[in-house]
């Protein structure tokens, strides 16, 4: 006669646990639901489908995430320039080394100084990228042509199916379209010239 056993951590299918963690916030998979027992401790270290979003994080959050976090399981990555806690950009580049996002799929920064473009993308596999989305708030100068150097990179060796653009139509207006890329869904979140718009939807015919 067999004799039931009822489901428990220390049984769960590797597949169920990755999809329950699908569910909680990085912080809780890494300080707690990591440390429930041994086998779950072995599983959580091979899980690399992270979802890291710090558009409202506090800056213990923040540090605590990015102190624990191995970027090389991160899928997902928002980054935002917070005025009333702290700027996360600027802390972002001092915990991580170059290109330590090598599997991230979707990269969003929200308000940020266009200075800091640069320092961020360099953290990033860009090949691998399949989302991103660019709000810039504080703007330079000098660095007109800089921006449109850094998305033109994007757009050449991403494989983009979505882009989100929330910064100057002068910026824009330095971005050089190439034709058949990927992108499937385009946002642009400021008033453009027709032929600008003409440009863009030749380029990218899906």
């Amino acid at each position: 006669m067999s004799i039931y056993q009822s489901p428990s951590l220390e049984t769960l299918p590797v597949e169920i646990l990755y999809h329950i963690c699908n569910f909680l916030d990085p912080k809780t998979i890494l300080t707690s639901f990591r440390y429930t027992c041994r086998r779950l401790k072995k599983i959580i270290n091979n899980y690399n489908n992270y979802i890291l979003d710090f558009k409202e994080a506090s800056p213990s959050y923040f540090k605590r995430v990015c102190y624990l976090i191995d970027p090389r399981q991160v899928k997902s990555l928002t980054l935002s320039h917070q005025k009333k806690y702290f700027d996360q950009t600027l802390l972002f580049n001092s915990w991580f080394g170059i290109k330590k996002f090598t599997q991230l799929r979707s990269l969003t920064l929200i308000a940020i100084k266009e200075s800091r473009l640069r320092d961020i993308l360099k953290h990033i596999n860009i090949s691998s990228l399949i989302s991103f989305s660019l709000g810039i708030e504080e703007y330079k100068e000098w660095n007109d042509k800089l921006t449109a150097t850094y998305l033109n990179s994007v757009l050449i060796r991403a494989n983009l199916q979505k882009l989100v653009l929330n910064i100057r139509p002068d910026r824009i207006g330095n971005i050089k379209w190439n034709y058949g890329q990927t992108i499937k869904y385009l946002e642009i979140g400021v008033s453009i010239d027709f032929n600008q718009i003409s440009v863009i939807l030749h380029c990218n015919p899906q």
